[in-house]
């Protein structure tokens, strides 16, 4: 339904999208008729990024976004100042000397000979030094104008000239321009080109030239740097006798993991030597022992002789980390010593204690074996402390050493890097710049003429336009155009709707119109018994509906006779009534006999039918046109029509009765009381099948209210195209705190198409 009501307005707009793009396109036209013929000269500058062909150094590390900028940064370049003024200044000197200019120059800067001598040298002297021109100098600044008036600025040229693109993958640069001129446009190519890559290998060769500088003296001071924490790791292992600490360190490592072996055993055998020996001087008896040391005590010190040399000998193989020199002494002492243990056991014990001699030799010799055990125990112990000490010192120095280590890895790194770009840099200033261009430009062909495209974007821009107009319109249009459009802005249904009779609006109709106001008539006779159907389907049991609307010019005193008119002639009494003080034309126009302030004061009610009350206007010459009543239609015009074309009209007519009100600043409670009321409408409702009541516009406050509460249904009615402002929103709020009452709303005046009325 939205877009119907979209393309509703476009149809009601389409002068508006039709003149607008016509009036655009003619504009264009005149424009762009006199727009001189273009010529266009293109080339190509390679550049070597991409093309490996071109390449010394190994560039393979430079990834698509890299490539990328480095084209961005060429094209930029090449739209610097500097390098367009060079051109600019080639276009001036040509034209000033050459026989044949590309442009004229205006009149009002005609000058003399001298002075375009005196420019051109100017010109030639900015070209050297690639030099801008000064405003603050007299002259330069004379010729800037020159420059700006001739369309040979830089930016002239580059807004409407040139062109300069890179396709992705490609190795060139693409340098377009367009001019009236097919001479001018390829000379501004290739003076453009050439003044490029002047530019560009002058200004790369003065950084190759810089970064080399910085690079060489970068290198000394790493090279300096990386000599310097050489040095010093040297000074300190010559300072702390340190020869090589890792190896070192594992050979203290090694000798105490062996030392502790050693100990723990000796440990073990001075343990076990005491526990035999304890175990041998159990077994003498008091005088055994007296016996056995009296006879031992000679014995005794040549033994002990030996066994001290034993000791020294012992403890030189412990301190000389088990040198097997020292181990042959101490094996042959130990010899010495068992054979004399021997020998004195033979010669002194062999008396009275024969039977113990062995225990006897086995104790001296267990006692030599601990006093061994006892001595490699303390020489061991000595050595750990030793080493343990040694190792001790090694700790800090071996921070140290590592720390002066990874600054010389640093240091080196750092020089390896730098000595790394050097050489590359150095590499680059021997290889020349890459950029050259591909061919010389040639002066084009004539390009096709875009007149004729210029006139239809103008005409399609301005449709467009003009569309965005109407959506923009369609937007911010809150006007009612249709039932579904009612419904979803009130919230509450639509029981019917009555179209608009071009006759009723009272529009002059031509003969050719008959038909088509006829079959309007007819369709609104059709759709006036639909809202009967629909009220009497839904409102059955229901006699009295009041008929409102959200202000005065909505058409309900129309619809009040109408919808009279449709139940009287369905054999139903109907009685309407005028409860519309502010405005009471249903009592102008029939002029009826009773009045409400009479029949709620206690006057008898008296039958008074509209059709006699109708006649006699129309005798009278008193017909009320439609804007005399809701802007539209003449009430007398609409019943005599609907009776000119229905059976049985007299009878029907002869059906409905009028009450009428005198009008002025009244209310209807102010005629009589609430019971009063209820009880003299109780009354009609015995006597009538149907009572229509017409009460005022809901914008006049509570006069149209105070009916409501007497009626058992509500009928709102709503103009076709028209808004609902915020002043009769809170019409429609009333109308939904009706508790149920609100039966519906009626459309009225919808447009209708010559094709629906004809075929209804």
């Amino acid at each position: 339904m939205e877009i119907r009501n979209y393309f509703l307005l476009l149809k009601r707009h389409k002068l508006m999208l039709i003149i607008i793009p016509v009036i655009a396109m003619i504009a264009a036209y005149a424009f762009v008729r006199y727009l001189p013929d273009t010529y266009v000269a293109k080339t190509q500058i390679v550049t070597g990024l991409i093309d490996q062909s071109q390449q010394v150094l190994d560039n393979n590390n430079r990834n698509d976004n890299r490539r990328n900028d480095e084209f961005t940064n060429l094209i930029e370049t090449m739209q610097l100042d500097k390098v367009m003024s060079q051109v600019s200044y080639q276009l001036v000197i040509h034209d000033l000397t050459s026989g044949k200019p590309f442009r004229k120059m205006n009149k009002a800067e005609d000058f003399s000979p001298a002075m375009g001598k005196k420019i051109v040298s100017a010109l030639k002297e900015k070209q050297q030094s690639f030099g801008l021109l000064n405003p603050s100098n007299p002259l330069e600044k004379n010729i800037d104008s020159l420059t700006a008036s001739m369309g040979y600025d830089a930016g002239q040229l580059l807004k409407k000239n040139l062109k300069i693109y890179h396709f992705d993958g490609s190795d060139f640069i693409i340098l377009e321009c367009e001019t009236e001129n097919a001479a001018l446009s390829a000379f501004i190519i290739n003076q453009l080109s050439n003044k490029f890559i002047t530019y560009y290998t002058n200004y790369v060769g003065q950084g190759r030239y810089k970064s080399t500088e910085f690079l060489a003296s970068l290198l000394n001071e790493k090279k300096t740097a990386m000599r310097a924490k050489i040095d010093e790791l040297q000074n300190y292992k010559i300072k702390h006798n340190i020869l090589d600490m890792t190896n070192e360190a594992k050979d203290v490592y090694g000798q105490i993991s062996s030392l502790e072996s050693y100990r723990q055993q000796a440990d073990k055998d001075v343990i076990a030597y005491r526990g035999a020996l304890k175990s041998i001087d159990g077994r003498f008896n008091p005088r055994d022992r007296r016996y056995l040391e009296s006879t031992t005590a000679k014995v005794n010190s040549s033994i002990l002789s030996t066994r001290e040399r034993l000791r020294v000998m012992n403890n030189k193989y412990l301190e000389n980390n088990f040198d097997q020199r020292y181990k042959k002494s101490v094996d042959s002492l130990q010899d010495v010593l068992s054979e004399q243990i021997n020998e004195s056991t033979d010669k002194y014990i062999s008396n009275p204690l024969a039977a113990k001699d062995n225990l006897v030799q086995e104790k001296l010799k267990m006692e030599n074996s601990l006093e061994l055990a006892r001595y490699s125990s303390g020489s061991l112990n000595r050595q750990l402390s030793q080493l343990k000490g040694r190792l001790n010192s090694l700790v800090p120095a071996e921070a140290v050493v590592n720390s002066l280590e990874r600054d010389i890895d640093v240091a080196t790194k750092e020089y390896l890097d730098v000595q790394d770009k050097y050489n590359q840099a150095n590499v680059a200033n021997i290889m020349p710049v890459q950029l050259r261009q591909l061919h010389s430009a040639l002066p084009g062909a004539k390009q096709p003429s875009k007149k004729i495209f210029l006139v239809a974007v103008s005409g399609v821009v301005s449709f467009a336009l003009c569309m965005v107009i109407v959506l923009l319109l369609f937007y911010i249009d809150d006007c009612v155009r249709n039932r579904e459009d009612l419904e979803r802005i009130t919230k509450m249904p639509v029981i019917g709707e009555l179209n608009l009779v071009p006759e009723m609006a009272g529009k002059k109709i031509q003969p050719k119109q008959e038909k088509y106001v006829s079959g309007s008539i007819t369709l609104f006779r059709n759709l006036l018994r639909n809202i009967r159907f629909e009220i009497d389907r839904v409102a059955s049991k229901d006699k009295i509906f009041a008929i409102t609307s959200l202000n005065g010019t909505q058409g309900k005193t129309l619809f009040s006779f109408s919808l009279a008119y449709a139940y009287a002639i369905s054999n139903k009494k109907v009685l309407l009534v005028d409860g519309n003080f502010s405005n009471p034309l249903i009592s102008e126009t029939a002029k009826p006999k009773l009045y409400l302030e009479d029949y709620l004061r206690g006057a008898e009610f008296e039958n008074s039918t509209i059709y006699t009350q109708i006649a006699d206007a129309a005798e009278s010459d008193k017909l009320i046109r439609l804007q005399d009543i809701d802007a539209n239609n003449s009430i007398t015009t609409t019943i005599q029509r609907l009776s000119t074309q229905t059976p049985q009209v007299q009878g029907g007519m002869d059906r409905i009765s009028i009450i009428g009100n005198r009008g002025g600043d009244t209310s209807l409670f102010e005629i009589s009381n609430q019971s009063s009321i209820r009880k003299r409408l109780d009354d009609l409702k015995s006597k009538f099948d149907v009572i229509i009541i017409e009460t005022g516009s809901l914008d006049t406050l509570s006069k149209s209210k105070e009916w409501m509460q007497f009626s058992d249904k509500t009928i709102a009615i709503f103009e076709n195209n028209q808004s609902i402002k915020n002043g009769a929103k809170a019409g429609v709020k009333y109308l939904h705190s009706l508790n149920g009452k609100m039966l519906g709303w009626v459309l009225n005046k919808v447009p209708v198409t010559y094709k629906e009325a004809v075929n209804s």
